[in-house]
């Protein structure tokens, strides 16, 4: 039995995060959707995070602020940033400012571990610690 154009074999493939070859040969029709589930942003972010955990567990005993307030005030940071878009950038910068006032030091961590090509959340906060950072900068 042969054939015609309307019997040729066809594909569909769809998947998130899919990795994969296709060989197709003769009349044979392919379509591939695909979306990413992975997204930059998050990443980064959660690189961060881990990273901040890290700095503030190996600071040294402070009288004056406690690790367990720094670490507050990076969760607030953290837990409006992740609304993205809708993140109120006055609460994000008055936090970043408070922090760079317990520790500094943290901040800095923030500034030059989001230093790269980045967009959305990691990029606004960024942006704000940068401009605390230097504001507090000149002030001292």
């Amino acid at each position: 039995m042969s054939r015609n154009k309307k019997d040729s074999p066809s594909i569909r493939i769809k998947g998130e995060n899919v990795v994969g070859s296709i060989n197709a040969e003769g009349h044979a029709k392919v379509d591939v959707a695909q979306s990413s589930v992975h997204k930059t942003d998050d990443a980064n972010f959660e690189k961060l995070s881990d990273l901040l955990e890290e700095k503030i567990k190996a600071r040294p005993e402070d009288p004056n602020v406690d690790k367990a307030e720094i670490r507050e005030q990076v969760n607030q940071i953290k837990t409006e940033a992740i609304r993205g878009k809708t993140a109120n950038l006055n609460k994000l910068e008055r936090w970043i400012q408070n922090l760079a006032r317990m520790a500094p030091d943290i901040v800095d961590v923030m500034v030059a571990s989001l230093g790269g090509p980045i967009s959305g959340v990691t990029a606004v906060i960024h942006k704000i610690a940068a401009r605390v950072k230097a504001e507090t900068e000149n002030k001292g």
